[in-house]
């Protein structure tokens, strides 16, 4: 956030982060040397952002030069019984394919339904292929059996839960 304050107004508004008072980026993630951040928030024009910083020892070393916008997703989601943007709070590569979880962006509402949304690298259009009632899906992890994801939900002060799809439901096309 810091790089961020200090750079020019054109560079915070081309990442889509215009002010860093909004800043939430939880989800990163890595594929052949370059590291992707999603943001939780802001989610400007319900559109969630992925950051792609492909030097991670230049921006490490306090260079924003490395780090363009990757992709924008259209991401809505249920909370407080109303459709608002969502945000990313994790995302895995799956081959072809990053997984997404997401959940509201920039709000904390009594209650949501968090989503799993796979996205086409070829692409990069986000299909929502689950929807969690009540739970907020904040880690996404390629498990321990490669043919299947782990998906970990925040529950508050509750005890965490956690499931396992296999990687065709979770990229929806089973």
């Amino acid at each position: 956030a810091s790089l961020l304050d200090r750079a020019p107004a054109d560079v915070r508004a081309a990442l889509g982060v215009p002010d860093t008072r909004e800043l939430d980026l939880e989800a990163i993630t890595a594929k052949d040397g370059a590291l992707y951040l999603g943001l939780k928030a802001p989610a400007e024009g319900a559109q969630a952002r992925i950051w792609k910083v492909a030097a991670p020892d230049k921006l490490l070393a306090g260079e924003l030069g490395s780090v363009s916008v990757f992709a924008k997703l259209s991401l809505i989601h249920e909370a407080d019984g109303r459709s608002v943007p969502a945000g990313i709070c994790d995302m895995v590569f799956a081959g072809t394919t990053l997984l997404v979880g997401a959940t509201a962006s920039g709000i904390e509402p009594t209650t949501q339904h968090g989503a799993l949304y796979a996205v086409s690298l070829a692409t990069l259009a986000a299909t929502r292929v689950r929807v969690f009632d009540g739970l907020k899906p904040e880690g996404l992890a390629i498990s321990a059996d490669p043919t299947k994801i782990a998906i970990a939900f925040d529950r508050g002060s509750e005890t965490p839960r956690w499931l396992e799809l296999s990687l065709d439901e979770a990229r929806g096309t089973r």
